[in-house]
């Protein structure tokens, strides 16, 4: 996610997500006037029948994304869309460390381009699936379709940030580097992992790019845990 601000509108497939939960409350609602008209399921089994079919929506998540893809072709946008599957882990890790990494990839920056700090914190998120929390992409899906059923096309990253799923998953994927042990532990195999992803995802006229080395990677690491506290605490 490039740095731009969290209170911002983006682009994703919670505008999808919004109209499904538009078009939930309206069936329910018919469905409990009805109910209540011929002496039914009760009003509270309704409530909680609702909640139950929203959370459902995270098993369309694919199809929501479908649709949301065929209206910007038919708009021809282009958008950031921190939201899209497989980009809201490292858009978030972006967001809780962008800071971090622009103040200690100053080389690699200055030989790639700021662009080169999205292609770290995917290469950094690569590092996060497999041996932090692997549970985190389909934690942070769940936690997007209840935001966006919630606040549907006002949902901004703000918000996103604010859910307590969200709030764990994040703080579960960054504080465990508050610990020296774990830093020492854990940068040089974060450095390869992030290198590789950078090499396999560079343009093919693009220059050779920047390694991050793993003494880079452990002052980064140091940082992180403090600024994304700050960024949890300021949304929650």
């Amino acid at each position: 996610m490039h740095g731009g601000r969290v209170e911002e509108a983006v682009g994703g497939c919670h505008h999808c997500i919004g109209m499904a939960a538009t078009v939930t409350n309206l069936v329910f609602d018919f469905i409990e006037s009805q109910a209540i008209a011929n002496d039914g399921l009760s009003v509270r089994e309704l409530a909680e029948l609702r909640v139950r079919f929203v959370r459902t929506y995270s098993s369309g998540f694919d199809l929501f994304e479908a649709v949301h893809k065929k209206c910007m072709n038919a708009g021809d946008k282009a958008t950031s869309e921190p939201f899209s599957r497989g980009a809201i882990l490292p858009s978030m890790l972006s967001v809780c460390g962008r800071r971090a990494a622009e103040t200690t990839f100053r080389c690699e920056i200055a030989a790639c381009g700021i662009e080169w700090v999205d292609k770290f914190f995917c290469g950094f998120a690569e590092y996060v699936r497999k041996y932090v929390y692997p549970e985190a992409d389909s934690r942070l899906i769940t936690a997007f379709v209840c935001a966006a059923a919630t606040h549907k096309s006002k949902l901004t990253v703000a918000l996103f940030l604010n859910e307590p799923i969200t709030q764990d998953v994040l703080t579960k994927s960054t504080m465990i580097f508050a610990s020296p042990g774990e830093r020492e532990q854990r940068a040089a195999t974060i450095s390869a992992t992030v290198n590789d992803f950078v090499m396999r995802n560079r343009h093919a006229a693009a220059p050779h790019p920047a390694q991050t080395t793993t003494a880079e990677i452990k002052t980064f690491l140091e940082k992180l845990p403090r600024e994304a506290q700050l960024v949890l605490d300021r949304a929650a």
